[in-house]
């Protein structure tokens, strides 16, 4: 059984970036465009945790809520599951769909990268010409995404205009601004000049203005302790999420269709392994990455200076060689820890996380696999199935956290 918890916010949720907030740093709160992992997992932690007696000055008992695995946030409307949208994909002004892929050398040509690793440049085909690449909703559904990553060359892809996106894409979400000032308590008056400002998302406001379905959050629950399993399966409340505690609703529910890896997906790598010699496989993430090598996974590794990063796919023995590679700017991630057993362990807690920088969603990562083994994959029971929107991260904390979910898909050069 699949379990998940789809969290409906009521109020608009404040989820903060990286820039500073306060009286002499700055008064604008800006806000993520969707919250991380660590912000809803957080809250879920300490829900539950409340919920199980909410001894949380017991060391067992924090240990076992940070036990808790878990997988998401990702948008979740009228039942379906919708996936960020991947960078290979470029759209021109007369909505026709471009996929970039890694363009093979020839003789005398080179890259300048400084890192050493041999890696393809990553382009679109000389057909597309030169363009101002059309905005791309952000999310897509996990069928319309299902149909991007089977498709080999993109050719036969057909997104939908940019003023018509449709039910199969997601709008970015409203942001709620709101101006706040500071009271005197003694007088109870504003203070002059004491203005500050914040930005939140509106979950609801599509439903309220016009008539769409909202969009809730869901989390996948793969691991939970007994401990707090009973609360988990009776979750049904409210409960804060985000900054200035704004209530969300919280709701355990099976889920196994939402969270399985489309058949056309198995398929594609059925046809693409029956060809024999190398299947070119593609990696997209759905949540942010961290990964202690920087940019590419750290379970890949450059066997010799000249050769390409290659790496075995965690928890499969599929062996993946690195082509090529889009990916966005790093994204920050930090925080402040809750953890009341500092003292108890010897160490200084609560207190603020160390940075971490983590490879944003949609980054796109293009390997060769040989057929032996993706056949072999394919003729076990689960197939495709242990890759779909599992992490590829390795240390604990980010595979607890969810980080990493990854969707894969088929590939193939420009023809030439």
């Amino acid at each position: 059984m699949t379990e998940s918890v789809v969290i409906e916010p009521r109020d608009p949720l404040i989820v903060r970036d990286g820039r500073p907030f306060g009286a002499t740093s700055g008064q604008r709160m800006k806000s993520l465009s969707w919250p991380t992992p660590t912000v809803v997992h957080g809250s879920l932690r300490t829900l539950l945790g409340k919920a199980a007696g909410g001894d949380f000055d017991n060391v067992t008992f924090v240990d076992g809520l940070k036990q808790i695995t878990l997988a998401g946030p990702l948008p979740f409307v009228d039942g379906s599951l919708f996936l960020p949208r991947p960078l290979d994909c470029v759209v021109d002004d007369g909505s026709h769909a471009w996929a970039a892929r890694p363009l093979a050398l020839c003789a005398g040509e080179g890259t300048d990268q400084a890192s050493g690793i041999p890696l393809s440049p990553v382009a679109l085909p000389d057909a597309a010409g030169d363009f101002k690449p059309a905005k791309q909703p952000p999310f897509w559904s996990v069928s319309q995404l299902a149909d991007w990553l089977a498709d080999p060359s993109g050719e036969n892809f057909q997104p939908s205009p940019d003023d018509d996106w449709g039910t199969e894409f997601l709008k970015p979400l409203p942001e709620d601004c709101r101006t706040h000032l500071q009271v005197d308590p003694a007088t109870f008056a504003a203070e002059q000049g004491n203005l500050f400002s914040t930005t939140g998302l509106d979950f609801t406001r599509g439903t309220e203005l016009s008539g769409e379905l909202s969009t809730r959050l869901i989390v996948r629950v793969d691991a939970c302790p007994p401990t707090f399993a009973p609360a988990l399966q009776s979750l049904n409340q409210l409960h804060s999420l985000g900054g200035e505690r704004r209530l969300a609703h919280w709701r355990w529910c099976e889920s196994r269709d939402v969270w399985s890896c489309p058949p056309r997906i198995e398929d594609a790598f059925r046809v693409a392994g029956s060809r024999g010699g190398t299947v070119c496989m593609r990696m997209v993430l759905a949540t942010p990455a961290y990964f202690s090598t920087g940019w590419y996974p750290d379970w890949l590794t450059q066997p010799t200076k000249d050769d390409h990063l290659q790496g075995v796919i965690p928890g499969t023995t599929v062996t993946l060689k690195l082509i090529g590679a889009v990916v966005d700017r790093w994204r920050p991630l930090s925080g402040w820890c809750y953890d009341r057993t500092g003292k108890k362990r010897g160490i200084d807690l609560p207190g603020p996380k160390p940075i971490r920088r983590l490879v944003p969603v949609g980054s796109v990562y293009f390997f060769e696999a040989a057929a032996t083994e993706i056949a072999a994959l394919l003729a076990s029971s689960s197939g495709i199935a242990p890759l779909w929107l599992k992490t590829v991260c390795t240390d604990a904390a980010s595979k607890r956290d969810g980080l990493g979910l990854a969707a894969w898909g088929v590939w193939n050069e420009h023809p030439t």
